[in-house]
């Protein structure tokens, strides 16, 4: 090695140490984000429900949109977990069955969605998703099937645009950088996060860490990433490659480390963490939650019987799965579905329920 082994060594372990540090300041932004949040406005608990506290569906949140008075469920998941996969499933069915159900929202968009079908048969049954399996269910009921989410275009290049302000509003931190930081974060931290909750109604904590899923967390761990080199096979290789390319065994055995180590590991830390909380909260969440929560709008103002507020059809902006019928709009009484991550579910259900969606 150019520079010796001493320093290969002392490198791996400042790594190692940012790498743990890095988790365990995390894993109390993730615990953080599920503590209770003042709530602006007082939720009108008796036009509402959530099931969100039962045990059989700790991942679902059913309530009535105010403005449209339709029931709408969110069944939160964790990605190609099969615990999720049957939850959407039987919630999609046991609707379907009894003719209750109206439209089915998934966290998806037409490019993403489209980019599926060009994966091998046998591979895609094997990446099958809970919104996957939802899709075929309304699909076999003839109901319509909603691609709800922000396109993937728009949201990387929100991304990349978030990223880039960030590392200058870092170097800028006699200019109020950081204050801005520190602003975008707190700001879509409250919008993705639950309000007060002594009733459980919102999606907690225990939610994401059920016994279930966790039990089955390895399957999503596996399938996940392999859904990316299926989809993205290039792209995805090509960062592999990279990481084998620099991962170095020398480095597992580290020195002892000085104090000084761990304080430039901390700060280092914190500076990630500013940088991709801003991203993904504000980005991947926040922004998202919001077109989301209109999709889901759009197709409860089909269903209902408020004629103030009912859609036409035909006006729809609705971005439907192929090979599904959209709905004719004389439907009335249905519960809107909508599949998405659980990180979403009460950043959703919050802006509906308190009417931030026009």
């Amino acid at each position: 090695k150019i520079f010796g082994r001493e320093t290969n060594l002392q490198h791996g372990a400042r790594m190692d140490n940012q790498l743990l540090i890095s988790l365990i300041v995390w894993n109390i932004i993730v615990i953080g984000a599920f503590q209770a949040i003042p709530a602006e406005q007082q939720l009108q608990r008796s036009k509402w429900r959530s099931s969100s506290s039962k045990l059989s569906a700790k991942q679902i949140l059913e309530f009535v949109e105010p403005e449209t008075q339709v029931t709408v469920k969110l069944v939160g998941a964790m990605h190609y977990n099969p615990t999720s996969i049957n939850l959407a499933k039987s919630t999609v069915e046991e609707l379907a069955d009894s003719e209750q159900l109206g439209s089915v929202i998934i966290e998806s968009c037409d490019v993403r969605w489209n980019s599926s079908g060009d994966i091998n048969p046998y591979l895609r049954e094997l990446l099958r998703s809970e919104m996957g399996a939802a899709s075929d269910v309304a699909l076999e009921y003839n109901r319509p099937v909603i691609l709800g989410d922000q396109r993937i275009n728009i949201t990387t290049s929100r991304m990349k645009a978030a990223f880039q302000e960030t590392v200058i509003d870092m170097a800028q931190f006699y200019n109020g950088g950081w204050g801005r930081i520190a602003s975008n974060i707190t700001e879509a931290w409250k919008e993705t996060s639950a309000p007060a909750d002594p009733d459980n109604y919102y999606l907690n904590i225990l939610s994401f860490f059920d016994p279930k899923l966790m039990l089955t967390a390895p399957v999503s761990f596996f399938k996940y990433p392999l859904s990316y080199v299926a989809k993205t096979p290039f792209p995805a290789l090509s960062f592999l490659a990279i990481c084998i390319f620099f991962f170095d065994p020398s480095q597992v055995e580290a020195p002892q480390l000085e104090w000084s180590d761990y304080v430039s590991s901390i700060g280092i830390t914190l500076l990630e963490t500013a940088l991709f909380s801003r991203v993904i909260v504000k980005e991947v969440l926040a922004e998202r939650n919001t077109v989301l929560a209109k999709s889901i709008l759009e197709q409860c103002r089909l269903y209902t019987s408020e004629t103030i507020v009912k859609n036409d059809p035909l006006l729809s902006e609705s971005v439907y799965a192929p090979g599904c019928i959209p709905t004719t709009g004389d439907e009335e009484g249905k519960t809107v579905v909508a599949v998405l991550g659980m990180a979403h579910c009460n950043g959703i259900m919050k802006l509906l329920i308190e009417k931030e969606i026009l």
